[in-house]
């Protein structure tokens, strides 16, 4: 069905988006639908720069669809008004869309396994796999904690205190790692142990070295130690603005939201409850 009503409309594809940069293909609506939709460009790839400047200029309603256009709703929306974004189900794979591809494909005379079709957003570069190499992940030390308590705050702004941190670590029912770097501690994580479940007390990066895979190794090695433990579940807590953290948890780890703890971060901010059968 039409987001516009039966208008006619343009629909836009913009998928594996990274780094600005996205695969943009653009397609008329038809009446026929065995025709379905035309394509009016070529599949390529453009910042997504170029393709707003593209959607601009169409002379007819424009509907988008991918991870892209998700990733970048909010800009497009701000410069190109007669626009409208399908739910998010429609952004995901499905079997039937994958299988297509691979027909096409395999049509085209091109073959290969299942890596093939892996989105390039999905696929780490040389870089970032030598990076996540050099990640140490083990278990944490009194003398670990002493080693970053001089810039604590300044160097793990989003951790409480110090204090804070060494009462968890001496808790007996406590589990907690650090992730290094070259020889730096560049972060920590940890969990509380109550029956069956495991209570994610905190997973913290250090200011200068986030984004880099440091959080999800350290989340890798706290779930992989709760099921040593035979815990059942992990369970948590996360700023409702730390949409990142969020993504990390829904998308990558398959964390459900199960409650909402209204103005528990400093009186103003809710935290979201989410919980990961194990």
């Amino acid at each position: 069905a039409s987001y516009f009503n039966e208008e006619e409309h343009y629909i836009c594809s913009l998928i594996d988006a990274k780094n600005e940069n996205v695969y943009y293909g653009l397609f008329q609506d038809s009446k026929d639908h065995k025709k379905g939709h035309i394509p009016a460009s070529k599949l390529e790839a453009k910042t997504i720069t170029e393709v707003i400047e593209e959607l601009k200029k169409l002379d007819k309603p424009v509907i988008l669809v991918g991870d892209g256009a998700s990733h970048y709703q909010y800009r497009i929306q701000e410069t190109i008004k007669k626009c409208s974004f399908v739910t998010d189900a429609f952004h995901r794979q499905t079997s039937v869309s994958i299988a297509r591809c691979a027909f096409y494909y395999y049509q085209d005379g091109h073959y290969g396994d299942s890596n093939t079709l892996v989105p390039l957003y999905l696929r780490k570069s040389q870089a970032e796999r030598a990076l996540e190499e050099k990640i140490q992940i083990m278990p944490m030390t009194s003398q670990d904690i002493e080693a970053i308590t001089p810039n604590f705050q300044t160097e793990f702004d989003e951790f409480w205190n110090i204090n804070n941190l060494k009462n968890d670590f001496e808790n007996p029912n406590s589990t907690y790692y650090i992730a290094k770097l070259d020889g730096e501690i560049v972060g920590f994580a940890g969990f509380l142990k109550i029956c069956d479940e495991a209570n994610l007390m905190n997973i913290v990066t250090k200011v200068n070295k986030r984004h880099l895979g440091i959080g999800k190794k350290l989340l890798e090695n706290i779930i992989k130690e709760a099921k040593n433990q035979n815990l059942k579940t992990i369970t948590l807590e996360v700023n409702e603005k730390n949409t990142y953290a969020i993504n990390l948890y829904e998308k990558k780890f398959n964390f459900k939201r199960i409650g909402l703890r209204k103005k528990y971060y400093n009186n103003t901010d809710d935290a979201i409850l989410m919980s990961m059968s194990l």
